[in-house]
Order: C-alpha cells, then structure tokens, then sequence
C-alpha cells in the first residue's frame, strides 16, 4: 500500500501505544462500537506487519466532555504506531481555512453579515474507510470474537472501521468527504469558498472545516432586516444533501440567517461588523492567565498549554503577540520552577491585552499607500494616494509638440493631433515632426506594425492616416530623398539601396511605382498597388501573375465615394482582407458631371493634377480596413506587454534570488498582472483588491508564485504611485539594520496615530525588509531587539483602555481573580509603566501619588511640585476639573499662568486631600522630596535615573508615568478608602482551584 513506507525507511524506534481501559471496559465499548457500525473484525493474517514480523498495533483513550450537565468521555484513537510508518495522505487539508482570513472582510459602514451554518455530528465516524484498510487500524487489546458478532471467544483484532481521529491522513481525508458532500451533492458555488493559501472571494463566502460548513453573506442592513432568520438557497440545498445522505446534524449549532454567530473558535457579530475570540474561551482564559499568576512555581507543561491559548487570540489581532518573548523559554523545559519577572510582567500585560482580541470588519481601507525605510545612517517615510499614468498616456497638461515645440491646444481641443504609435507619451503638430521623433522615441525598439508609402505627393494623406490609425512608418522614398535628389546619381544609388534594406510589414505603391509587390506576399506581408480602373498595368504580365496569387483581391470603387470631387474608377490590388472590404464598391451611388479643364493663374489646370492626393475618406478607410484585419489595438497592446516583461525581467535579474530565468518570468508576469490594476482614478479599489490578497494571518499582503514546491515572494511594484515624502531623519545611534528598519515603521505609525480618525482604518505599509515584513506579519519576532519595537506597535492608550475595561469586565461577569489582590494591581500598574518601553522589572506602592498625579498632570518642575499649596489648587469634582495657579513659571516669563486638568478620578483623590485639612501638598524641601523620591525608587526597584523628580518632568518617563496613573489612583483609592475606615478594595477576590485534569476553573 502506498501510504506505508519501505521498510528502509521505517523508523527505528517505532513508539508503542496502549489501550487505556480494562478488559471488562474494552470488550464493552467494541461491543457496543460494533452494533453502531464503529468497529469490525480484522484477520490476523490482514494486520500490519514490520520487517521483522512485529505487528503494527495502535492504541486507544479517552477525554472527558460535558455536556447538558452530564460528563461524558470522548473515544480517542491513539495511532502513534501506524504514523511513524505511513506516508501522510494531504487530501484536501490546503483547503482548510484559517481564522484570520475571517478578519480580512471588508464591510461598509451600512453593512452587516449574516451567518448560515450547518455542523455534522461525530463527523469523523461518519465517513465509512474502505474495507482494505482495516489491518492498519488495528487495536493492541484484542477482544473476543463474540464482542464482534463472531461465532468464537477466542482473542480476535479490533480494527475501527471510520475514520481514526489519531491518524495523520484523518484531516485530508474528512476535509475531502466534507467538500464532496458541499460541492458535488449539495452544489455549492466552488469559487466562493475562503481557502487558506488563495484570494479571498467576492459575494457570499463559504468556510468549510472538516465538520462545520459555514456561510457568510454580507448584506446591507436594510436587507438583514428582510433577510435575517432565513436560510439561504444554498443552505437549504446542503441540509437536504444531509438528509439525503443520512449524515445527522448538530441542531444546536445549526444557524440560518444569524446575525450573531460562532466560527472557527471566533465570534462573528453581523449587526456589529465585529470578529471577536467567543467570550467563553476569553473567560476562560482570563481565568487561566490569572490563575499562573497566582502560582509560586510554574509548570512548563500548564504553562504551555495556557500560553497556547492567548497565542490563538493573537490570530484576531496580530500586533497582540509582541508581548510574548521571555515566556517562550518556558517551552521545551521539564522543571517546575519560580517564574521570572519578565515572564510574569508578559503573561499579565497579556491579560490586560486580552479583551482587544478582535477585528473590526466595518474598518475602511485608508486611502493613502503608506511606505518606510530605513539605512545605516537615517530613515524616512512617505503616502500616496494617485498612482501614476499608464506607460504611454499622454500628459494632459503637456500642450507643445514632442519635435518642434508649437503650441498644440487647438489642435489638441479637436483631436487633431498625431500620438506616438509606439505609446511613449508624446504627441506632435505633423508627420514631419513624427518622423523626425521616431528614430529618437524612448520606445524606438517596440515592435509596432510598419506602414511604408514607396511615393506618397507632397503631403502623404494616407501615410499620415496610417500613422494616426497606429502603425509605426518608414518615409516615403520621395521623401527620403529630398529635393532635387537624383536616384541615377551615386548619392542617389547609395539612398536608394538603404531604403531597398528596409522591411516594412505593409506597402502601398502609387502610379509612379517601377516595382512589384512579389516578394512582399513571398514574405508573408501585405502590398497594396493602386492604379486607375482602366489603366494598362492592370494587363501586364507581372500583374497578371500577382492578382492570380491565392491572397491576393482588387478593390475597385469611384473616388466620389470617399470624397473626392468626380467619379474616378480606381483599383487597388492587395492580398489584405480588411483593405478589401471597407475600399469594394463597384456600384457607385452618386451622379456627378465630370468636371472638364480650365485657367487658372495663366495655366491650364487638368483635373488630374488636382486628383494626384487622394482624398482624405479615402486614407482613413483605408487605415482603418487594414488596422482592424490586423488586430492593431492587440498587436500594439501586446508588443507593450512585452516589452513591461523584459524590462521588468532585466530589472529582477540584479537580485541574486533571481537567478533562475524561469522563476523571473513568473515573477514578472505576476508584477505585471498587478499594474494592470493600477487605473488612475481607481486607487482604493486597487487597495481593497490587495486586501483580498492577504495572507491567510489576515495581517500581511504577499504577492507570491511556485517555482519548484516553493513560493518565492513577489515585489509590489510600488514605482507605479506617486509618493509624496513625510518623514526623514537621522540616527542618533548604531543599531542593527533590521532594528533600524521596525524602527522606521514605528516612527511612521506613531505619526498616523496623531490623527484620531486614522486609528480605526486598515493601513497598507510597504517595505523593503522581509525580516520585518515577516515579523510585523507574524505579530513578534525571537529577536529580542526586534520584537522590544514590534512591542510598541500596541499602542500606550490602547493598553490603558485595556486595563480599564478588563477590570470592568471581571466585575460585570463576576469572575475569580487572584487571591493577592494587591499583587495583581501593582502588577497591573507597574507593567503599564515600562509596558512597550525598556523592559525593565518592575514593581509599585502608593507613595506620593497624590502629588505625582497633579505634578504630572498639570507638568510642573520640580520647583512648582514641592511648593504647590492648597491655595493653587481648585477642584471641580462634577466636571473632574482641576484647576492649578502658578504665580511664576519659567514659560511664562515672570507672569502668573494657570494650569487646567481634567480627570474625575483624580479630581476626587484631590478634593478629598484638601478636605483633610492641607495646606501644601509637600511639606518638607526639594532636596527631601528628591530623597524620598530615591528611597521610593530604590524600595520598589526603580531605576534611580529614570525615577529623578528631573527625569519624571522631562524625556520619556513623562510617558511612563501616563501610563502607570490608572494604578496609582487605584492604589491611591485604596489608600484613602482605607484612613477613612471604608471597606477595603471594591474588588472581591477567591482563590482558584486549578484541577488535574487541566481544565476545570472553580471559585
């Protein structure tokens, strides 16, 4: 079988695997597994067997499970054995979706989801392995051949007859029955599905996971209102495949028409446009943060399996997993052992955190394009938000000509002016000016269909036609040879054998021609020989044998039809289809008098003299007969293709992971198919095209292709905007590029973040690093450095709003917190002073806090902190305004200047101060607020330089302080709860019971 491997290449230690049950449990559980269709007998002789005769025997467990109230266990295969010697069937387990793909909707502010699901019961014992399998899926324990339906009690080898929930290939091979069941039973649309390495697809959006099969469909709210509490057609079709195929239901998750719905471990709300980790699992996991706080000792193994857990909530908010560095180590150790400062100052930051796991699908895409870099000695970043014109669209604001420069707006007003056929932007007054461009033109090499006129007349009508229908020129040769220019002469000869060298794809001959078009049909290009209807050259020999080729046709029609002045019958011999049949007319419609000769100037004038141009209906027909049997738009259109291809190609050759031409040829048609894209005019859906192409992390955008079984990341062409610079700056100091580089990205974000109504929008930056690409994407990075920046990416009032809100959010849910209470707060407080800064250890007490509170609140020096009194200082406790007088400052050059705050909290920690009888909040001098400050630092383990009463007014620390305010007012409450004989903390706290089996969280 082929999902085995050789012999050579089985392990040599393959593991060994039990069944965790007794006899008397065992033959209970076949027996009643085989009445179910769950197990069956497998021959000895079927059983899988080693090189050296061993059997292949795998084992089995089980899991509790509650369910309405009742514990149930849960049957697990455990097929160790038979993996560590099979190959692993893929199936369709690329097809499985991933979490973050979810995030990745866009919906308008009006907009709204609506949630169809359906979810299979038991589903991997629902799909039936195919009867040759069973001597790979047999059990340790043996049973007798009773509990089988056997005619025997002799021992005999229970094989399980579904799919095993062990097995490596078990995923593949569920995702492929559930897909067959979605898409050739029930119908479903295949191109709406959401999988995990393709482009998120338009309209309603199926996500499929082994079991489950869910429906998103993005609706105006106005329509949810008609819609909501109906299935959809498709939903309907998939449950009545279900019925049909026998496969049960799980009526409880079944949703139609939702408007609030779970998915993947997520929480969709339609109504709301939020994706939000379920509530339950955000409890339970606060419940388990909390919980390894309040633990002495850490397990390695619990604590793994907790980190685990705020890792899958990180997939609804990438930037949340910065926060895990030192924690990591914990993995892979086998000893209990005290958890470190930085590790628990990251589990609790995390735990604040938590709350912001989720997505706001209703988010717009900025308009802008955002890009940054960075060198060894400065960084910089710039916006766009127009991408540049077309190659070759002509600059509307360019009104002279590309040759001599004459003012064209008139012209150009009335479509009078000629384009460059080869598309290079320029425009010109007359073909004179054209041709003199040509041999100049940036696109001279561009393959472009060549028109030659051998004699064209003083002002070649049709030579300029041809040019303005699109066709590259050569000149006529009565042109090339300028005046007075003899052909006999040797001058005359060498012109006449440069002009004999050129190979154009079209030739037109007039009646002065002395050559034939022979040659030009042998060669597979298109002649035109015009001559008048009853002119003797059409009996010549030469021509004979011409118009009798297979190709070739004559036009005949009267110049009266194509504007000219009489009717004069004319032939045009061609071998082009498209010249034929727009110039064809042999019945003439109009009744013109010829015209007879006449005076003019002292001279007789024949009409013929004035025929010898032919008219401009003529010309135009003419191009454009033959333009549209070329395909000129096309042939143009591709021509540039390729050309973009090869300077696209040469471009990517300077990189050394391109060395590969077959791999360069991928790439640039890859960078190709996106500049297309790029319509000006068009730029935010370009934008909302490329969120489609985000990675399935829902956090990074790769433009990639396969080359070889691997993907090779595809540069965004980005040279297609016009970018407009924001930031440049120079390093103070040396660090390593890929810091420099997050860095730069910071400094960027950090200056969007200014603008309040950019905080809520998808933001697309581009960037030249792929460690930061990769980083940023993944949300941190191992590298300490690396990932302290990533870090600050979550912003310091994103974190206090954190904090905030998780403590409500325990009140309001009632839930457990630990024991220490004032463990946990100081620990909350202290992790939000260096939170995102230096990664410092870090601690907190109540001291000072009502003078650090207003000092930093009001920025006063340290000379105006320890003289403030009681008289500078008026509260307005409804309005939680803080008014603070300062009869001098060094701002206000000698005037007085007052100081306006506003915070309730505070503004009521400070009403009840000065209710105490105050007269100055420091009662001592600068010099012993400066100790005391230095003892507070030193008893907490404060960094002495960063803890200065000059250091907390200036740099930095004045943000670390805003951050670590929300705790001292908690502490600070606290405090003042506490001399006024109240209660203690409003907080009630329990211990938590953390049980054995991992998982069952009690008060």
């Amino acid at each position: 079988m082929d999902t085995i491997l050789p012999y050579d290449q089985w392990p040599d230690d393959i593991p060994s695997s039990y069944v965790r049950a007794t006899d008397e449990e065992w033959n209970a559980l076949v027996h009643e597994g085989y009445k179910r269709g769950l197990f069956q007998f497998c021959p000895e002789e079927e059983v899988l067997t080693g090189p050296t005769g061993e059997k292949i025997l795998n084992g089995a467990g089980a899991v509790p499970k509650e369910k309405d109230g009742q514990v149930l266990q849960r049957f697990i295969s455990i097929f160790c054995p038979l993996n560590a010697v099979s190959r692993k069937i893929e199936g369709q387990e690329g097809t499985l979706p991933y979490v973050g793909q979810v995030c990745l909707l866009n919906l308008p502010e009006d907009g709204c989801v609506l949630i169809d699901s359906e979810d299979l019961q038991s589903a991997f014992n629902l799909f039936e392995m195919p009867q040759g399998w069973r001597g790979l899926f047999c059990y340790r324990k043996q049973v007798p051949g009773t509990v089988l339906g056997l005619a025997t009690e002799d021992l005999v080898y229970v094989s399980l007859r579904t799919v095993p929930m062990g097995w490596i290939s078990a995923v593949g091979v569920v995702q492929a029955a559930i897909r067959h069941v979605a898409f050739k039973e029930a119908k479903l649309p295949l191109e709406g599905e959401i999988q995990k390495n393709k482009p998120l697809p338009e309209g309603d959006k199926f996500l499929l996971y082994l079991d489950s099969v869910d429906q998103i469909r993005p609706v105006s709210k106005a329509m949810a209102k008609v819609l909501e509490g109906t299935g959809s057609e498709e939903h309907q079709r998939l449950t009545e495949a279900c019925d049909r195929l026998g496969l049960p239901r799980n009526e409880a998750k079944t949703l139609a028409g939702a408007l609030h719905g779970s998915i993947q471990g997520g929480e969709l709300r339609g109504n709301d446009g939020v994706f939000t980790l379920q509530i339950k699992k955000m409890q339970l996991d606060a419940a388990l943060f909390m919980w390894l706080l309040a633990q002495e000792k850490w397990n390695p193994k619990r604590t793994s399996g907790i980190i685990g857990r705020f890792i899958f909530a990180g997939a609804f908010r990438r930037p949340l997993l910065a926060g895990f560095a030192e924690i990591f180590k914990h993995f892979g150790q086998t000893t209990t052992k005290v958890a470190s400062n930085q590790s628990f100052d990251e589990v609790l930051g995390m735990l604040g955190l938590l709350p912001f796991a989720f997505t706001n699908l209703k988010s717009p895409v900025n308009p802008y394009l955002h890009a940054t870099d960075a060198s060894p000695t400065g960084a910089g970043s710039c916006v766009a938000r127009q991408v540049k014109r077309e190659p070759g669209a002509c600059n509307p604001s360019d009104l002279l000509c590309g040759s001599c420069r004459k003012d064209m707006g008139e012209a150009m007003a009335v479509g009078e002016e000629i384009d460059c056929p080869k598309k290079c932007g320029g425009h010109f007054c007359s073909l004179r000016c054209y041709l003199e461009h040509r041999d100049h033109c940036p696109l001279a090499r561009l393959a472009v269909p060549v028109f030659s006129e051998r004699w064209s007349g003083p002002k070649a009508p049709l030579t300029e036609a041809m040019l303005r229908q699109g066709f590259d020129l050569l000149p006529p040769y009565d042109r090339a040879r300028g005046a007075g220019m003899d052909f006999f002469t040797e001058e005359g000869k060498s012109q006449w054998a440069v002009l004999a060298e050129e190979d154009p794809d079209y030739e037109h001959h007039a009646p002065d021609c002395k050559t034939m078009s022979r040659e030009l049909d042998d060669a597979g290009k298109y002649f035109s020989l015009e001559h008048p209807y009853r002119s003797f050259i059409w009996y010549m020999k030469a021509t004979m044998e011409l118009a009798a080729r297979p190709n070739a046709r004559m036009a005949v029609f009267s110049n009266c039809c194509y504007g000219g002045r009489r009717a004069k019958w004319t032939a045009v011999l061609t071998n082009n289809v498209g010249i034929y049949e727009v110039l064809h007319k042999p019945e003439c419609p109009h009744h013109g008098e010829d015209y007879q000769p006449y005076v003019a100037g002292g001279r007789v004038i024949f009409p013929t003299e004035e025929e010898a141009q032919y008219p401009t209906g003529l010309c135009t027909e003419y191009a454009r007969g033959a333009a549209a049997h070329l395909g000129l738009a096309a042939h143009v259109q591709q021509a540039h293709q390729l050309a973009r291809l090869q300077a696209v190609e040469a471009a990517l050759a300077k990189y050394h992971k391109c060395e590969d031409l077959e791999l360069r040829q991928k790439m640039a048609k890859e960078i190709i198919q996106v500049e297309d894209r790029m319509v000006a005019g068009q730029e935010r859906q370009h934008l909302e095209w490329l969120l489609t192409r985000a990675h399935y992390r829902g956090s990074d955008i790769r433009l990639a292709v396969e080359h070889c079984g691997a993907k090779h990341l595809v540069p965004y062409p980005a040279g297609r905007w016009l970018w407009r610079d924001v930031l440049s700056f120079k390093w103070k100091k040396e660090a390593h590029i890929n810091v420099l580089e997050a860095q730069a990205f910071l400094a960027h974000v950090r200056r969007i973040l200014r603008d309040p109504l950019l905080r809520s929008c998808r933001l697309m930056i581009v960037v030249d690093s792929q460690v930061l690409f990769y980083a940023v994407g993944k949300g941190r990075s191992p590298s300490t450095q690396l990932n302290r920046v990533l870090r600050r990416l979550i912003t310091v009032q994103s974190y206090r709003r954190a904090i905030r809100n998780f403590f409500r959010y325990l009140d309001d849910e009632e839930l457990p917190v630990p024991g220490n209470s004032k463990r946990l707060d100081q620990c909350v407080s202290l992790y939000l002073e260096h939170m995102w800064q230096d990664d410092q250890p870090i601690t907190y007490a109540v001291s000072l806090a009502a003078l650090l509170l207003v000092s930093f609140l009001a920025f006063l020096r340290t000379g105006e902190l320890v003289s403030l009194a009681a008289t500078q200082v008026a509260v307005d406790t409804a309005l939680g305004r803080i008014l603070v007088a300062l009869p001098s400052t060094k701002t206000s050059r000698q005037r007085e200047e007052t100081v306006c705050v506003e915070d309730h909290l505070v503004a009521k920690l400070v009403a009840y101060v000065l209710r105490q009888g105050c007269q100055v909040f420091w009662e001592e001098s600068a010099a012993s607020f400066r100790s005391t400050l230095k003892q507070f630092a030193a008893f907490f383990k404060l960094e002495e330089f960063a803890f200065s009463a000059y250091s907390l007014r200036r740099g930095g620390n004045v943000l670390k302080l805003e951050m670590c305010h929300e705790g001292i007012k908690e502490h600070f409450l606290q405090l003042m709860a506490s001399l006024a004989g109240l209660d203690g903390h409003p907080w009630q706290f329990n211990s938590l019971v953390y049980s054995e089996e991992f998982g069952d969280i009690s008060k």
